[in-house]
């Protein structure tokens, strides 16, 4: 966790193969896009890290990462900010990015909050039909949101009633498009 917490406060250079290391013959400019995608993934592999640890500081390292340049990683730090107890608020900016990814990614995060209120935000989410693509991601995030947490301690009652919450929430969507509809279908499926 301690290098995961070095890569999000900006040191993941120091963790990236020597440029030395990749095959020869490969362009300079070929060996800096392999650099930034090696950057990337220590980046959202270090967000997964101190997420599922529950690190003192996740919330605020996580924070530093959703307006990253880079929409890959906005939308691995939105998720990963559900783990690490984020805000609501921010999340549901999020579901509003410009990127496809940063609002499928702030969607799961959403639904890993595993709130009522998280499971109302989704909903609302799930009935705009301008974005289907949001719509599928915040239909599987409250499915997410109506299961227990995959480890840890947390409140049986509690998680109960938002269990319940998400599946009023789903029952109650009336998509028009086939592929929502089949997502939402799958996600009922599971759920009972």
């Amino acid at each position: 966790v301690d290098v995961s917490v070095a890569i999000l406060e900006g040191h993941a250079a120091r963790y990236l193969a020597d440029p030395r290391a990749y095959p020869r013959g490969l362009a300079p400019g070929e060996i800096e896009l392999l650099r930034e995608d090696e950057t990337r993934a220590l980046v959202e592999g270090a967000l997964a890290a101190v997420a599922a640890k529950h690190h003192p500081r996740a919330r605020a390292l996580i924070e530093g990462w959703l307006e990253d340049g880079d929409a890959r990683v906005r939308a691995a730090a939105a998720e990963r900010m559900g783990e690490a107890g984020g805000d609501l608020k921010v999340l549901a900016m999020l579901a509003r990015d410009v990127d496809p990814r940063v609002r499928v990614g702030a969607c799961m995060g959403m639904g890993k909050l595993r709130t009522e209120s998280s499971v109302e935000s989704l909903a609302q989410l799930a009935r705009d039909g301008k974005d289907v693509e949001r719509q599928i991601a915040a239909i599987r995030a409250i499915g997410l949101a109506g299961t227990a947490p995959p480890a840890g301690s947390y409140d049986v009652a509690e998680q109960q009633a938002v269990a319940s919450k998400a599946r009023l929430a789903l029952v109650l969507l009336e998509p028009d498009d086939v592929a929502v509809k089949a997502a939402l279908d799958d996600v009922l499926e599971r759920l009972h």
